[in-house]
């Protein structure tokens, strides 16, 4: 992983932290094409300017075949990608990932949630200034992702 990200203190690593490695391993044993969606908003995350949805959000393909040298580690997920025919070193922080989901059996998994990742800016996970203390609010278990035929 490069110098230049600090790893997240053992304490602070997320659930994202231990699900995504597990469901990105899970979707290649089922010859599926791992997804992830990143809120680019979070501090740390790389994302090419031009491959930003409106929304704020990149979705990444984690295919074998699309990237090189994917790693998951200190609260990190990294690898390398080809953008504009360049060989690109893409880091951001597994708090970022709103999602992540296999292209061929459209499984999909919520990793985090916008309420969570505002919490941890809020608290220390950003140089933002804080507005409270409160944990997010639950959601009510309805996913907004749809079946796209």
């Amino acid at each position: 992983m490069s110098e230049e990200f600090t790893p997240i203190p053992k304490m602070l690593l997320s659930r994202s932290d231990y699900v995504l490695p597990a469901l990105y391993q899970w979707m290649l044993e089922n010859d599926g094409e791992p997804q992830l969606v990143v809120n680019t908003i979070m501090e740390g995350v790389f994302a090419p300017p031009n491959l930003i949805n409106p929304d704020g959000n990149i979705t990444y393909n984690l295919s074998p075949n699309a990237i090189t040298g994917l790693e998951f580690s200190g609260g990190y997920v990294s690898f390398y990608a080809r953008f504009n025919g360049q060989n690109t070193h893409v880091t951001f922080p597994t708090m970022s990932v709103l999602y992540i989901f296999d292209r061929v059996s459209r499984v999909s998994e919520q990793v985090n949630t916008i309420e969570l990742q505002q919490w941890t800016i809020n608290n220390g996970g950003s140089k933002q200034v804080q507005t409270n203390n409160e944990p997010p609010a639950k959601q009510s278990g309805k996913s907004f992702l749809k079946l796209v035929k």
